[in-house]
């Protein structure tokens, strides 16, 4: 039995020919209506993002584990705090970091500002183990009608070479307690209306009673992952006042669940 539209003949060496005749009706996968060829672009732009976030990072790094080792990932998320993309970083961290976005918007609702900034490492909100911290800076970008919404979060995790504990390098395999692998940080507002708060967070470093060894060593660090998520920041605002911003609308996470309204170029 041939489908409709097609046409079907037998040649002398009972070779079956199928001759199209009516024009294939496009299929969508269920639940969605994107262009794949769209969807494909917008995969790599935001990719792009990321994996420019990552070589900021790199080239503005200060220790050996972040510049050299390239112990550190970047991503972009929803405002939901879901992962919309992310560079083939280092992928173990990419699991937890939603997580860690969506304590940080939990904790901050109706209180975040344009440029703002919070650092986290607890293992209990989305961190992994506490060398490693997140840097996570909420997007604003003016095509929104809602200014006081971030319309994309982006976040960068390195893995710091020491944030104190019993030993040197955070990782005792001997530990009992999280306080003796070093100092937890939860939701630390890092920049505060695009003002560093160096102090605070010096001192927060080095409080606890297993204290960071090298204090100014993680600031450089934290300093150069600030780099990383601003980069993010003016490539998703750069890109935004171009007219592919209209396309994006069905395409990428965060906005399958915005009004179409919110995404007028």
């Amino acid at each position: 039995m041939v489908e409709p539209g097609w046409e079907a003949a037998l040649t002398a060496l009972d070779h079956l020919i199928l001759d199209r005749r009516a024009e294939r009706a496009i299929k969508f996968a269920a639940g969605t209506t994107v262009d794949p060829v769209l969807l494909e672009v917008f995969n790599n732009l935001f990719m792009n993002i990321a994996e420019q976030m990552g070589l900021q990072l790199q080239n503005t790094a200060y220790s050996v584990n972040i510049k050299e080792r390239l112990d550190f990932s970047c991503a972009l998320f929803d405002t939901a705090g879901n992962l919309i993309a992310n560079a083939p970083h280092m992928p173990v961290h990419l699991g937890s970091m939603g997580e860690s976005i969506k304590t940080v918007i939990r904790e901050n609702a109706g209180k975040m500002q344009p440029g703002d900034v919070y650092a986290l490492n607890d293992p209990y909100h989305g961190g992994t183990h506490l060398p490693d911290i997140t840097v996570i800076t909420p997007v604003y970008l003016g095509t929104s009608l809602d200014r006081d919404t971030p319309t994309f979060y982006v976040g960068s995790r390195g893995h710091h070479a020491d944030i104190g504990g019993i030993t040197p390098g955070s990782m005792p395999p001997f530990s009992t307690l999280i306080e003796e692998e070093g100092v937890q940080i939860n939701n630390f507002l890092l920049v505060e209306r695009g003002v560093l708060r160096e102090a605070e967070m010096i001192a927060l470093l080095k409080s606890g009673k297993y204290p960071s060894r090298n204090p100014q060593q993680n600031m450089a660090d934290l300093k150069a992952q600030i780099a990383a998520n601003e980069k993010a920041c003016r490539s998703c605002a750069r890109w935004s006042r171009t007219s592919a911003w209209r396309w994006c609308w069905p395409i990428c996470a965060m906005c399958r669940t915005t009004p179409k309204s919110r995404c007028a170029a």
